[in-house]
């Protein structure tokens, strides 16, 4: 299932596969939303430290990487 959720948010995009990172969540038990937080802080701060080494490219890019992270989750 997920292997279709990274294929769909990618279609139409120039992102690969590859560079998606899907994720399976329960979002009844709590545990799991307090640990996707914690992955998609460690995320942004990741994104932060490519910004500040200007490894990362513009803004639009980063927020549609975002937005298919988030996809992908759902």
């Amino acid at each position: 299932m997920l292997g279709l959720s990274v294929q769909q948010a990618t279609r139409g995009s120039q992102l690969q596969g590859s560079h998606v990172l899907p994720i399976q969540v329960d979002f009844s038990i709590e545990r799991n939303v307090d640990e996707l937080r914690k992955l998609l802080y460690w995320l942004s701060v990741q994104f932060s430290t490519l910004r500040r080494e200007q490894l990362l490219v513009t803004f639009s890019t980063r927020f549609q990487l975002m937005y298919r992270i988030c996809c992908a989750v759902s």
